[in-house]
């Protein structure tokens, strides 16, 4: 059978190219020779040098420099007020500074502790009690609709992103009306006494 000069040479190239890969066997006998390419035949491709750095494997076992994995977080009702201020400063602060500043960076281009906590975040002897007095007495009655005819924005706004955004930075279920429980506008105003 008569083999083409073409095909013997890209035979020649693949089996060279896959030696070079690593995909044959070492063996003792010299490689078989082919007819001497034209000078019209390109150079056979280029193969990748090993180096003299073994590859890192897959399955290699951690070191004693892989960091353990990170403590689960505390719930809000299990810490320490160290640790609420603490937390405050590091998660809520940064948090929450972004969110009121998306919603009107003139208002809030200046979020402290005291937007939210008024003068008991204030000072060293700061208590941070909440709800704020100094913040807006909501009436939930008709769906907060009192506040909605002046401030439909702002009330959008404080259900659509503060509360939700909060609760969940604290660990807490969104408020609930059917049962009352959870966090809600009440964690930081004071509600209309009925």
């Amino acid at each position: 059978m008569k083999i083409s000069y073409l095909a013997s040479s890209v035979l020649a190239i693949s089996l060279a190219v896959a030696a070079a890969c690593g995909g044959g066997q070492p063996t003792t006998e010299p490689p078989v020779e082919t007819a001497a390419p034209s000078s019209d035949m390109p150079d056979p491709p280029a193969t990748a040098v090993p180096t003299s750095e073994p590859a890192a494997s897959a399955s290699a076992a951690p070191t004693a420099e892989t960091p353990p994995p990170p403590p689960a977080k505390k719930a809000w009702k299990d810490m320490t007020a160290d640790e609420k201020k603490k937390f405050m400063a590091t998660d809520v602060m940064p948090a929450m500074a972004k969110t009121f500043g998306e919603f009107d960076a003139k208002e809030f281009g200046k979020f402290e502790c005291v937007t939210c906590h008024g003068d008991a975040g204030k000072g060293d002897k700061a208590t941070f009690k909440m709800p704020n007095p100094k913040l807006p007495k909501l009436d939930p009655k008709d769906g907060f609709k009192k506040h909605a005819a002046k401030h439909q924005k702002d009330l959008d706004f404080m259900m659509q992103k503060v509360t939700p955004q909060m609760a969940q930075l604290i660990g807490a279920q969104p408020f609930d009306p059917a049962t009352g429980q959870g966090f809600g506008c009440a964690g930081c105003h004071e509600m209309v006494k009925k």
